[in-house]
């Protein structure tokens, strides 16, 4: 069933429950002209709304070892802002397609059906503690897609694009298997421009006036920078950015 009829019934069923006792609330000041979503939400208040709209998305065949998944193949807890709305859903992040998904929990039948929302719709998302925002555009550093917010101060971000590649392997008994491995790409982004971190020549590249102060710190800190190296790359980061080379 839609949103749209679900909606409507929880409207007529309102009216008919709390008719009487609201005697006094004027039903003829409501306008639902394309606007009943928005009359459900006040009334039922956005933390306890549940997030339904999409179309039905078919899990894929399981890796054998692996998965298309960020982090875990598993339902996960998370928010997200869909529409410019908050949700708390349970989700998965597939970075082999770059497709979020969300559990249907609005009754115990379709508690296992996954939902695929419209993509161009979400904003940004948070699961297992990281944060994902849509960038699209001019404002992306490679396509459209989700980037995970690894840094963020007003002139310096530090996006990263989580992907994986697929292959094909044999399996135990010797039979094809597919298998994904992890494919990551890091951006050091200030202002319009954009550098893709795959070593600390990147930072060397984006203050090139301060080169050596950048090769001191990285020596008397003993940071590596490259990806998969999180938290080195997150505390250059925040050297370059406290030092406001002309941000």
């Amino acid at each position: 069933m839609s949103r749209i009829a679900l909606l409507t019934l929880f409207f007529i069923s309102y009216l008919l429950t709390y008719g009487q006792s609201q005697a006094q609330y004027k039903i003829g000041n409501l306008d639902l002209d394309g606007k009943l979503n928005v009359w459900y939400d006040s009334i039922v208040g956005l933390e306890r709304t549940s997030l339904i709209d999409g179309s039905f998305y078919p899990f894929r065949t399981k890796a054998l070892k692996t998965h298309e998944y960020f982090i875990k193949n598993k339902w996960d807890l998370g928010t997200i802002i869909y529409k410019g709305q908050v949700f708390e859903v349970n989700m998965l992040y597939n970075v082999f397609q770059d497709l979020l998904i969300i559990q249907n929990t609005t009754n115990a039948e379709t508690m296992v059906e996954p939902l695929k929302l419209s993509q161009n719709l979400v904003s940004r998302f948070e699961i297992n503690s990281a944060l994902f925002v849509r960038l699209e555009g001019d404002e992306a550093p490679e396509k459209t897609g989700f980037y995970q917010l690894l840094s963020d101060y007003p002139q310096l971000k530090v996006f990263v694009k989580r992907m994986k590649s697929q292959t094909f392997e044999n399996g135990d008994e010797g039979f094809p298997s597919v298998a994904f491995y992890e494919l990551d790409y890091y951006y050091l982004m200030r202002a319009n421009r954009s550098i893709r971190i795959k070593n600390k020549k990147a930072f060397f590249q984006m203050f090139d006036l301060h080169k050596v102060e950048i090769k001191e710190y990285i020596r008397a800190n003993n940071l590596l920078i490259k990806p998969g190296n999180d938290v080195d790359i997150m505390i250059l980061t925040k050297f370059c950015s406290e030092k406001n080379w002309g941000l």
